[in-house]
């Protein structure tokens, strides 16, 4: 009978073996890396989670992300993970980095990172250049048509060893997975602003509203906390339009719309609800301190000198209506028609003027305040 045996495993096979199966385990996990980029749903969703993604893909490695905004020319996030992460200031320019410029992945010196002014560069010296001191592979995070989100950098913090072939095929695919996901978001993110905002003046519209205000304020009856709707109709704003061009007024609402947004928090929203109509929206704001907000709003109002193409176009005036949650009503129908009542109420007596919703006969005139 023949004998048949397996012949010998050579070193050079059981290395060749080796990286075989090192590369798939390496394509495996850049694989779910790109899964779990794909669950994400928002950008600081991504931000949040790169970290441990990457530190978990190079757990002998430590590394950083520099988002740049190429609007700006600055670096707008930074991400570090592993033992020894480059000390980049968030808001410093961005690094002359040979990745970002030739968007082609670039092994350089980690010590060429140095401090200079508060700023942070690269001086993108190759390898071939100075083959001493501590190795850092960069891949730029860019689409494939040409949109560059920034760059991906890895080194071996211990060791400083070169990152090893089959590490920066890896690292060149989980950058190119990183601009995917950030290019689909971008998109989503932006037509998602399309459709919250208003085209002209930029404040949120009047769909968002109509979305965000019974959740605001479900979360005020749960935290027994009150919610105030201030409406605001700029006087004779139709006069105005019809004896400047609508151009001008079309830039009228333009200067109010950032005259609003100088009085609103963070956590307050300011809404163009349709024509001159204007609605803030003040979390755990009570009538009466929403009453001192409007009335600071339509005192500044009358230092304001509007101008169209070099034109001086007067001042104008408001009138506003305030309703308060839960006094006013527990839905945003009750709310936004009790507060344009008052706001009725202001116009029809006047103008200029402030109105609190079933309060205004007891209230003194927001006029002589």
């Amino acid at each position: 009978s023949v004998s048949l045996t397996p012949p010998p495993v050579t070193k050079p096979l059981e290395a060749e073996l080796l990286r075989l199966q090192e590369e798939n385990c390496r394509l495996q996990l850049v694989q779910n890396l790109s899964l779990a980029l794909q669950a994400c749903e928002s950008l600081d969703e991504v931000y949040a989670a790169l970290p441990n993604l990457l530190g978990s893909f190079c757990s002998d490695m430590s590394g950083q992300i520099l988002l740049i905004n190429c609007q700006q020319s600055r670096i707008a996030q930074t991400i570090y993970w592993g033992k020894s992460p480059y000390p980049t200031p968030p808001s410093c320019a961005i690094p002359d980095c040979s990745a970002i410029h030739t968007q082609q992945p670039q092994e350089c010196k980690q010590a060429l990172w140095v401090q200079s002014n508060y700023e942070t560069y690269c001086t993108s010296a190759t390898l071939a250049q100075d083959p001493a001191g501590q190795c850092c592979f960069c891949s730029p995070i860019a689409t494939l048509n040409g949109q560059t989100f920034g760059v991906l950098s890895l080194w071996h913090p211990v060791s400083g060893e070169r990152i090893s072939e089959t590490d920066q095929r890896s690292i060149v695919a989980i950058a190119q997975h990183i601009a995917f996901t950030l290019e689909r978001l971008e998109q989503l993110e932006n037509l998602r602003h399309k459709t919250i905002r208003d085209p002209l003046t930029g404040l949120f519209n009047r769909l968002y509203l109509k979305e965000i205000l019974p959740q605001l304020l479900h979360r005020a009856e749960r935290n027994h906390q009150p919610i105030s709707v201030v409406m605001i109709d700029i006087d004779h704003f139709k006069r105005f339009n019809d004896q400047y061009g609508h151009q001008a007024g079309d830039q009228v609402l333009r200067d109010f719309s950032v005259f609003l947004k100088g009085f609103v928090r963070a956590t307050d929203l300011a809404c163009r609800y349709g024509g001159e109509e204007f609605i803030l929206i003040l979390p755990n704001v009570c009538q009466s301190k929403a009453r001192q907000i409007a009335d600071r709003i339509r005192h500044g109002l009358q230092y304001v000198t509007l101008k169209f193409a070099g034109r001086e176009l007067g001042s104008i005036t408001l009138s506003a209506g305030i309703a308060s949650f839960p006094q006013n009503g527990v839905s945003d129908e009750e709310l936004i028609a009790t507060a344009d009542a008052a706001l009725y109420q202001a116009k029809t007596s006047g103008r200029n003027r402030v109105r609190i919703a079933a309060y205004q006969e007891n209230m003194p005139d927001a006029q002589s305040a």
